[in-house]
């Protein structure tokens, strides 16, 4: 939660100043906590009612990554398409519903004890960022956003978006088209060209 805090707020360089801002947009989620396959194949199986191999004809069991609210795994339809199968890890709602009682606590202790915070409106910050949140745990929000990329430029050679498969998911679960490639982060932006 308190990572996703800084992503939100690196965003906000009116709120933090430009050089917490620089700051905050260098964190990257490091949390490399695993849920166990078994857990994940149970929430697949609640979600979707039925088991993986009625969906998929692969299912990679190691994950492509983790985050603190997802495991992100490659999969193959019965289509054969290949795809990336995202699952909300089970306890997260609870999780952000602790952090989010702290934030509020100290905001209210900030605001009341620390000059700077005096007018900041710390409470609606929090507030905005909890909506923020929501969203981003609700794969039905997150499907339908993906889509408009995909639809908006799916014509377009200039740019790729992945197409989303609506029938596998659900607000825990996000399919969507894998395409192979690198993070920005990862690549040498003296050979970029726009």
């Amino acid at each position: 939660t308190f990572v996703k805090l800084g992503e939100a707020l690196s965003l906000r360089p009116d709120l933090v100043g430009y050089g917490l801002a620089k700051e905050l947009s260098e964190i990257e989620d490091v949390s490399k906590e695993v849920v166990s396959f078994d857990k994940i194949e149970k929430i697949f199986k609640e979600e979707l009612k039925e088991s993986l191999d009625h969906y998929f004809m692969e299912f990679e069991k190691v994950p492509l990554g983790c985050s603190f609210l997802t495991q992100t795994y490659k999969a193959k339809l019965k289509s054969g398409q290949d795809v990336v199968v995202k699952i909300r890890k089970p306890g997260v709602e609870e999780k952000i519903s602790e952090d989010l009682a702290i934030l509020y606590y100290l905001s209210k202790l900030a605001e009341k004890r620390i000059d700077e915070f005096k007018e900041k409106d710390l409470k609606r910050l929090i507030s905005e960022f909890e909506r923020f949140l929501k969203k981003e745990m609700n794969f039905k929000f997150k499907s339908k956003s993906a889509a408009k990329f995909y639809n908006q430029f799916k014509d377009n050679d200039d740019f790729s978006f992945p197409k989303v498969y609506f029938d596998f998911s659900t607000e825990k679960i996000f399919v969507r088209e894998f395409i192979n490639g690198a993070k920005l982060s990862e690549l040498d932006n003296s050979k970029i060209m726009f």
